[in-house]
């Protein structure tokens, strides 16, 4: 019997193929996201939405609504906690 092959997104594969790497997740509110970009696409599109059934993939989840330098602090003092050589 054949096993049938699960279609997965890029975003998906991506994720999934990393099983043993350390994932991070940056969350940020959509109206703090539109103000930043120069072009706002589609909320609802595959880069927004696809990995949203695999939260529990992520070793840790940050909100990045600051600063890039209080986000890349915090994400920082993370992986040092965790004694990744920073």
């Amino acid at each position: 019997m054949r096993r049938q092959r699960t279609l997965r997104s890029i975003y998906q594969n991506t994720l999934l193929a990393f099983v043993y790497s350390t994932k991070i997740r940056l969350e940020c509110p959509a109206e703090i996201r539109m103000k930043r970009a120069k072009y706002w696409g589609n909320p609802d599109h595959l880069s927004e939405t696809d990995i949203n059934e695999y939260l529990d993939r992520f070793d840790v989840t940050f909100d990045t609504s600051g600063s890039i330098e209080q986000t890349r602090n915090t994400v920082i003092n993370w992986l040092r906690r965790r004694q990744w050589d920073i």
